[in-house]
């Protein structure tokens, strides 16, 4: 799949915003409950933004909330990845555990994998992630032919994308940026 166009951190933050300190967010139940927070990634699965890799690494980290009954499509992570189930419960198709809340998992880099929560589940789950760099998306898991790819950036843009939408301040995810 060739690469059309390659983003620096400097095209999708702007100046005043590039900074590499310290921050915090308070995941509060109050802010989780807030919809307008969530942002909408594919059919049933939204992601509560807390770090954006723009500059030092193009990781992200987030709450990934999964409805029941809907999954991530096939994917796999080039760098390692740690989550954290906060609530609900999930597996993996290619696996036989299931997570519920207290998981940690680890992910080792290069692992395929397709995310499921059960459509019976009685709420949607709910997972603290830390990717260390960016996941890429296959066609299936027998062809495993890559067809899409996000990271830190391209997480950054669809939410700066969905703000605009909703007439959010952008500078609420800039601060996010590191």
């Amino acid at each position: 799949m060739p690469i059309f166009n390659l983003k620096s951190y400097t095209d999708i933050v702007p100046a005043s915003h590039r900074v590499f300190h310290d921050y915090t967010v308070d995941v509060t139940e109050e802010y989780k409950s807030n919809e307008e927070n969530w942002i909408p990634y594919v059919e049933g699965v939204h992601f509560l933004p807390l770090w954006f890799g723009t500059r030092s690494q193009p990781g992200f980290s987030n709450i990934l909330r999964v409805q029941p009954g809907k999954q991530l499509n096939p994917h796999f992570h080039p760098t390692g990845v740690f989550g954290f189930t906060m609530s609900g419960s999930w597996r993996y198709l290619e696996h036989d555990w299931v997570a519920t809340p207290g998981t940690f998992l680890w992910e080792p880099p290069g692992e395929a994998h397709t995310l499921v929560v059960p459509a019976d589940a009685k709420e949607p789950m709910q997972t603290y992630f830390i990717s260390l760099g960016g996941l890429i998306y296959l066609d299936n898991m027998e062809n495993g032919v890559p067809i899409a790819y996000d990271d830190g950036f391209t997480l950054l843009e669809i939410s700066l994308n969905y703000y605009k939408q909703i007439g959010r301040d952008l500078d609420e995810l800039y601060k996010l940026c590191r």
